[in-house]
């Protein structure tokens, strides 16, 4: 079985973030290093950033508010998976409010 990536150019990541190509490729390394800012995947050429990585890391900016920092928005971004996966795979409580 082969595990598929959906990739992302830099165009299209730069489409997601409301900027030209060329001004995101010039940020890149500031928003990587001051907002966590996903690392594109390594040996791709031209650079490609793994999709799910970059929707996450939108969702999480989006969600830090005001303090936004690379610890914040990475915190925002652990928060938000672990309250999907809690709504997924949480035991229901019984009637007595234990889980089952």
């Amino acid at each position: 079985m082969t595990i598929q990536h959906h990739t992302m150019e830099a165009g299209a990541v730069a489409e997601c973030l409301g900027i030209s190509r060329s001004v995101f490729l010039r940020r890149r390394d500031a928003l990587e290093r001051e907002y966590g800012f996903p690392p594109p995947l390594p040996l791709a050429r031209p650079l490609r950033w793994q999709q799910a990585a970059v929707e996450k890391w939108l969702e999480g900016y989006a969600d830090a508010g005001r303090k936004r920092t690379a610890q914040t928005v990475r915190e925002t971004v652990i928060e938000n998976d672990r309250t999907r996966l809690m709504a997924k795979y949480a035991r229901p409580a019984n009637e007595n409010g234990v889980a089952a």
